[in-house]
C-alpha cells in the first residue's frame, strides 16, 4: 500500500510540473523584455469648454516617478505633454490646450516616467467654442426703457423680456451726473432694473454675456449696443398740484372713489375727478388748472377719462391764468376727443408736440360732453424734461 501511494505522489507532482510549465509558456511571450511596470493612473480628469480652448486638471497621488502626464486627441496624432515634478501625496495638475478648433473632441489621458513607461489610459471629453457659437449670441431684449424726471434728477427703469438660455448677466454702462462711469450687472432672474444717478443727457449702453456650458471657463459677450430712449421722459408729479372748476368728493359708485382734483395724478382707475352733482350740479364749461411748480419742456400728454368727457382743450402756459374764462378763447396746443357713449370707461387720448412747449401750468378746457353737464377724469400722464 505505502508503494502505492508514493508512485500515486510522483504522479502528481509531475503533472502539476508539467502544468506549471505550461502556463509560464503561456506568459513567456509578454515577459520576454522584462515585467511591464505601470505608472499611477490621473484620477478626477477633466476638460472644460472654453473660447477655442480647452482647460484640462486631473490630480494625481503618491507618483513620485512620474515626470510627465500626456494629452492624447485626434486618435492620437495630436498631443500635449505636460512635465511634472510630484511628490508624496496629492498633486495637482492643470493646463490650458490651445489652438482649439470649434468642435468636439475626444481626449486620452496617460502618466509617464523617465524610462518611458506608462499609466494606463484615461478617457475624457469636451467642446471647443469660436465664431461660430458667437455668432448665434443676441443681447438680451427689453420690453420698455422708461425714464423719469423728478427736476433734473432722471430715474431710469429698464423693463425685461425673459432671458435666453446660456445668459449668465447682462451689462449696463452709462454716464452719471458726476461724470462717472457707471456700471450694473443684471442677472437672468432680474425682470427690471433701475439705473440712478442718470441725467437727460446720460448715453445708455449695454451687452450680454453668455456661457456655451454651465462650467465653460470663457465667457462670450455680444457687442456693445446702445439704447435708444424715447424722447418723452415721463414727468414726475411729486409737488404738483391741481385745482378744478368744481369737484365731487362724495363715496363714488361702484369701485370706484370720487376725489379732489389732485387724484388725476394717481396712476390708477380707482380714484376719478368728478365735476360736482351732489348739493348743486356744477355747469359747463368746466376747467382743471395744474401746477407743475416750475417750468418745463413738454413734448407729450396722456389723458385717461372716466365717463361722460367729450372734449378736451389743452392749454398750455407760463404763467398762471387768473381769469378762467379766458380759457374759451385762447388757441388750444392740442384738442383731445373721446367718443361716445357717455358710459364708455377708460378711454385714453394723446397729443405730441413737435416743438416742445415750454410751460409751468397745464390747463384742460371742456366745453361740452357726452352727458351734459358731467366730465370725469381718471389719470394724466405728462412727458418731457425740467428746464
Amino acid at each position: 500500500m505505502k508503494v502505492h501511494k508514493k508512485l500515486a505522489l510522483i504522479v502528481i507532482s509531475l503533472f502539476m510540473l508539467s502544468a506549471c510549465s505550461d502556463m509560464m509558456d503561456l506568459h513567456q511571450e509578454y515577459i520576454k523584455d522584462g515585467e511591464t511596470v505601470y505608472m499611477p493612473k490621473p484620477y478626477l480628469v477633466q476638460f472644460l469648454a472654453g473660447k477655442e480652448r480647452i482647460y484640462f486638471e486631473c490630480l494625481l497621488r503618491n507618483a513620485t516617478n512620474v515626470t510627465s502626464v500626456d494629452i492624447f486627441w485626434n486618435r492620437g496624432d495630436s498631443s500635449q505633454i505636460i512635465p511634472v515634478t510630484p511628490g508624496a501625496g496629492f498633486y495637482r495638475v492643470s493646463a490650458w490646450i490651445p489652438n482649439m478648433g470649434e468642435q468636439s473632441y475626444t481626449f486620452e489621458v496617460q502618466t509617464s516616467d523617465a524610462y518611458g513607461q506608462h499609466s494606463l489610459k484615461t478617457s475624457g471629453f469636451a467642446n471647443s467654442y469660436g465664431a461660430l457659437f458667437q455668432e448665434s449670441l443676441v443681447n438680451r431684449p427689453y420690453r420698455s426703457f422708461a425714464l423719469t424726471d423728478r427736476n433734473r434728477e432722471v430715474s431710469v427703469e429698464l423693463s425685461w423680456i425673459a432671458a435666453a438660455e446660456r445668459l449668465v448677466w447682462s451689462e449696463i454702462r452709462y454716464d452719471d451726473d458726476d461724470g462717472d462711469m457707471q456700471a450694473i450687472r443684471v442677472l437672468p432672474s432680474e425682470t427690471a432694473t433701475v439705473c440712478e444717478k442718470a441725467t437727460v443727457n446720460s448715453v445708455f449702453e449695454y451687452r450680454s454675456a453668455f456661457l456655451p456650458e454651465p462650467e465653460a471657463v470663457d465667457t462670450f459677450y455680444t457687442d456693445w449696443q446702445r439704447i435708444i430712449p424715447d424722447p418723452n421722459y415721463t414727468l414726475a408729479m411729486d409737488g404738483w398740484t391741481a385745482t378744478a372748476s368744481s369737484y365731487d368728493g362724495s363715496a363714488g359708485s361702484g369701485i370706484y372713489k370720487w376725489g379732489t382734483p389732485d387724484v388725476i395724478f394717481l396712476n390708477g382707475f380707482e380714484y376719478v375727478w368728478h365735476t360736482r352733482y351732489t348739493g348743486g350740479t356744477a355747469q359747463l364749461p368746466h376747467w382743471i388748472e395744474i401746477d407743475m411748480q416750475n417750468l418745463k419742456s413738454l413734448t407729450r400728454l396722456e389723458v385717461t377719462r372716466h365717463t361722460d368727457t367729450k372734449t378736451l382743450r389743452v392749454i398750455a402756459s407760463e404763467t398762471q391764468i387768473s381769469d378762467k374764462n379766458a380759457l374759451g378763447n385762447m388757441t388750444p396746443a392740442a384738442t383731445l376727443e373721446y367718443p361716445g357713449p357717455a358710459a364708455t370707461t377708460n378711454i385714453t387720448r394723446s397729443c405730441d408736440f413737435e416743438t416742445p412747449l415750454s410751460a409751468r401750468y397745464i390747463y384742460f378746457h371742456m366745453p361740452d360732453t357726452h352727458r351734459n353737464p358731467y366730465a370725469s377724469i381718471q389719470f394724466i400722464k405728462v412727458f418731457g424734461w425740467t428746464q
